[in-house]
């Protein structure tokens, strides 16, 4: 009999999405489970395939927060003690926040005694010899912030026992002196060697980014100054690179693109924006209209909270809006601020015009399966009456277009080729407030080499604009910072 038909009925629940199944043996806890094992698999040749083979707990080529779920069954007993702390930590990494981690493992005290009972041979594999949901939780789920157990059973079936942990954070290695003292306590971990590289996050399971933007007053009508005179001064040595606070240079600010950039790819900012209501309702309302990764939301989320209240009363433009999702994101976002901007999107709504192909990857009437009726159709429904489309060639509507809205705070600029990327930014530039911020997709795209070529001849080599941000998306200031 399958072990995982012994749990299916209790912890099936916990396994709806995208999921993992580690260890797989030829029956996987759900139909739609991305199975893994070893190369040498032991599933049965006519059961169920085995879709990855591999190292199941080094997942260097899944990334961050890819799957709602993990599942794994009788698996971790058969590495040593001291390797299952990281081996949790990792299976964290690749899940989602509130995401679930789903354990079915034997006790192994008890299995010892089950085999000498009833003559059963024992697992030679077996490397774990404390293994137990007692040992799991001091060991393991005590161990690493953000995990919080949300069912556990001691004892299945005469010698196992479920456990399932749900990620409602940015998951760590508690500090040591923290460990040894028991329960978590108030202060904040010291620095560890390489934190400025992967990241550290606020202890305690209920920070978010609405609660720091709340402590800073109104984040409309006030400049939003708490991140930088009490969060960063307070958590700099676990948040950040120590870079200096008077960071204005070369046109940018050094700080700011940090904050974004290093949060979002090392720190535990994407956890903090991906855990706020604010952005996630957003994010619900826009699923399947964008093509735009979640990093890149957030970092949208982040430039309109907490960045466009400290410039002058301007509005947003977006140039290649595709079925209006990331638009519509903008636009939702402010609204749900109070802030008066309009955001206004450019498009063909039929597909990518000419290109070159010398450098252009996409071809003519890529991404034509857009509806502008049915866009302008879904914003009257969800009742946002400050976001516009546009039909057309950017060079045959966008200066009539700038020209009615006025100034501009944030050009997103989202178009692919080479030719579109260019005017675009030329024809943005005379609009965009002072330390405006031109927010280009494309340009770090393996497909998107002529957008790269327009950023390098325009925007650096002619212009002598220096980035502020690199990740996720290549944002300059314009006109820049003094």
């Amino acid at each position: 009999m399958s072990e995982i038909i012994r749990c299916r009925s209790k912890l099936a629940k916990y396994c709806e999405g995208m999921g993992l199944n580690l260890g797989f043996s030829g029956d996987p806890i759900a139909p739609t489970a991305i199975t893994v094992h070893l190369p040498q698999s032991c599933a049965c040749p006519d059961s169920h395939p085995q879709n990855l083979a591999g190292d199941a707990v080094r997942f260097h080529w899944l990334s961050d927060g890819s799957f709602d779920y993990v599942f794994s069954c009788h698996l971790l007993e058969d590495f040593p003690p001291s390797d299952t702390l990281n081996i949790v930590l990792e299976l964290s990494r690749v899940l989602k926040p509130d995401g679930h981690l789903v354990l079915y493992l034997p006790d192994v005290q008890l299995y010892r005694a089950h085999c000498e009972r009833t003559g059963k041979d024992y697992n030679p594999a077996h490397q774990n010899p404390e293994l137990s949901l007692a040992w799991f939780e001091k060991e393991v789920v005590f161990n690493l912030d953000n995990l919080r157990v949300v069912h556990s059973d001691p004892l299945v079936e005469e010698c196992s026992f479920e456990i399932v942990v749900q990620k409602v954070g940015y998951v760590r290695k508690k500090a040591a002196e923290a460990a040894q003292a028991g329960p978590p306590a108030t202060e904040l971990p010291q620095e560890s060697a390489g934190s400025h590289r992967r990241g550290r996050c606020l202890k305690g399971r209920k920070t978010s980014l609405a609660d720091i933007v709340r402590q800073c007053g109104n984040a409309v009508t006030d400049t939003p100054d708490y991140f930088y005179d009490q969060f960063l001064e307070e958590n700099f040595n676990l948040f950040m690179p120590r870079i200096p606070t008077a960071s204005v240079m070369l046109g940018r600010n050094v700080l700011d693109g940090a904050f974004r950039s290093w949060g979002l790819e090392f720190g535990c900012l994407k956890e903090l924006v991906f855990s706020d209501p604010l952005y996630q309702e957003a994010e619900r309302l826009v699923q399947g209209r964008t093509l735009i990764p979640r990093p890149k939301l957030a970092n949208l989320y982040l430039l309109i909270r907490c960045f466009l209240p400290r410039l002058q009363h301007s509005n947003i433009i977006e140039f290649g809006s595709y079925r209006g999702g990331s638009a519509v994101f903008m636009g939702f976002v402010a609204r749900s601020l109070g802030m008066s901007l309009q955001v206004c999107g450019l498009d063909t709504f039929s597909g990518m015009p000419q290109v070159d192909a010398r450098i252009d990857l996409h071809g003519a009437g890529d991404f034509g399966d857009a509806d502008i009726e049915e866009i302008r159709e879904f914003v009257t429904r969800a009742g946002l009456n400050n976001v516009h489309f546009v039909s057309g060639l950017f060079q045959d509507a966008a200066e009539e277009l700038l020209n009615r809205i006025g100034p501009i705070a944030l050009a997103h600029i989202d178009c692919d080729i080479e030719s579109a990327v260019r005017y675009a930014y030329n024809v943005v530039k005379p609009f965009m407030v002072p330390g405006g911020y031109i927010v280009f997709d494309d340009p770090l795209h393996g497909s998107c080499m002529g957008a790269l070529q327009a950023v390098e001849d325009c925007v650096v080599r002619r212009d002598g604009l220096h980035a502020e941000q690199a990740y996720p998306h290549l944002v300059y200031r314009y006109p820049p910072l003094v």
